[in-house]
């Protein structure tokens, strides 16, 4: 009668045990089904399948070098090495090998390790390798539970993969839809946003700045057509430019710039600088050829606070228009603003009526 209270008291203990850890994988369901990353669904997978006593270590292996050689990664519980013992690694081949759940022991013992694939993308990806509590066999049904968890874990691997590949994607396509395919400068769409945003940021600061198009003269032959004519005239205008600008690529043969920052004071008298510069079309050292020297420039210039925004990519194609229709050779460029209002009656646009 003594032994077999014995015997019912175990039964109960294992019972109880893995009662526990049904809870505790049910209570910590989103490790499994919604990790926020590859690695804390792992670290959280060692660290569940510690509660309720029926393992006392869990750990993710995989490969190592050689043969029969395991490394051993999130290790949780008892700092004995499961890579370190030969029934464990030789249950670990036949899981890795078989895709299945594998049980090791000792001759004359009972099972006290269990391994079970991880797969990802329909492949063995990593082992979970478990070791029982204390010197008794492990309850019946803990090989199933353990391949339940490690199959759950293979599925929230992969909808990490997915949902980072559609990211990526996505990324893919917003940095597509924004810029240019032959120069990988931003195009009209980044452009025309990045001039709306210049312009309310300018305005609540008071600080100027030029919306400027830029086109070979349309005597030119190759006025873009050649994609490596039109990626080194990008590569002159990116090094022609000061930190901070921003320049595009919104047609065939036309790029945007804007020219940030400048002096409020005198913001033409800037743009005549930088303008000589900028315009020039040919490369440094280059011989002069037939045709250098044909940029055009249109330019809006936005003044400081009282200037309104207006459409001042419209006004720059008004100014690059009148620029293109100009006689003589080498760099030209027309400069226009918008006409400056009043203060108050600036305070009644943005109110959106009259005061």
């Amino acid at each position: 009668m003594a032994q077999a209270g014995a015997s019912g008291g175990a039964a109960m203990t294992a019972q109880s045990a893995m009662g526990a850890l049904y809870r505790a994988l049910v209570f910590d369901a989103d490790a499994l089904l919604a990790p926020p990353s590859a690695d804390h669904a792992l670290h959280a997978v060692c660290r569940i399948m510690l509660c309720g006593s029926v393992f006392g270590q869990a750990a993710l292996l995989r490969p190592g070098s050689g043969v029969l050689r395991w490394e051993s990664v999130h290790v949780q519980g008892d700092d004995d090495a499961l890579t370190q013992r030969a029934e464990v690694c030789e249950a670990a081949a036949r899981s890795w090998e078989r895709g299945s759940v594998e049980q090791a022991r000792r001759p004359g013992e009972p099972a006290r390790f269990l391994v079970a694939p991880v797969r990802r993308a329909g492949k063995a990806h990593l082992l979970l390798a478990l070791r029982g509590v204390g010197a008794a066999e492990m309850p019946a049904e803990a090989p199933a539970l353990v391949g339940w968890v490690a199959e759950l874990l293979g599925r929230a691997l992969d909808d990490i993969d997915l949902k980072a590949s559609l990211m990526l994607d996505c990324a893919r396509q917003g940095y597509a839809a924004r810029h240019d395919a032959v120069t990988a400068l931003p195009n009209a769409r980044a452009f025309t946003e990045r001039v709306q945003r210049e312009a309310a940021l300018a305005q609540e600061r008071g600080a100027c700045f030029a919306v400027a198009l830029l086109r070979r003269g349309r005597r030119v032959a190759v006025a873009g057509a050649d994609d490596a004519a039109v990626r080194a005239l990008a590569q002159r205008l990116r090094g022609r430019l000061r930190r901070g600008d921003y320049l595009a690529r919104i047609g065939d043969d036309l790029f945007g710039v804007l020219l940030r920052g400048l002096d409020a004071r005198q913001p033409r008298q800037e743009l005549e600088r930088l303008l000589p510069v900028l315009l020039q079309d040919r490369g440094a050292g280059a011989p002069a050829s037939r045709g250098s020297g044909m940029l055009r420039a249109g330019l809006a210039l936005a003044g400081a606070a009282g200037t309104p925004q207006g459409d001042l990519l419209t006004l720059a194609r008004q100014a690059l228009a009148a620029a293109e229709t100009a006689s003589g050779r080498g760099p030209r460029w027309r400069v226009l603003q918008p006409a400056p209002v009043a203060p108050l009656a600036a305070a009644a646009a943005a109110r959106g009526g009259l005061p």
